[in-house]
């Protein structure tokens, strides 16, 4: 049989040299959301309304009653 060698690939390097495409525009991304604005409101909505349709529907797993009573403790060499 024919011993098969792996092909290379040869990998070049390209610089990025574009700064603007690293920047983070705020204004725009503010007017982005602004734009999008009910989406975010009734998305926030939504979620929000589901998880307290879980928490309070859910039934409790962990649930402690305790019965707490005054009581005197005895001490034998104090006298009350």
């Amino acid at each position: 049989m024919e011993e098969k060698k792996p092909e290379v690939i040869p990998v070049q390097y390209v610089p990025v040299n574009y700064y603007e495409e690293d920047e983070i525009d705020l204004k725009e991304l503010l007017l982005t959301i602004w734009k999008h604005r009910w989406f975010v409101v009734i998305f926030t909505f939504v979620v929000t309304l589901a998880a307290a349709i879980y928490a309070f529907t859910r039934t409790p797993i962990y649930e402690v009653k305790a019965n707490i009573a005054p009581g005197i403790q005895f001490y034998p060499n104090c006298q009350i």
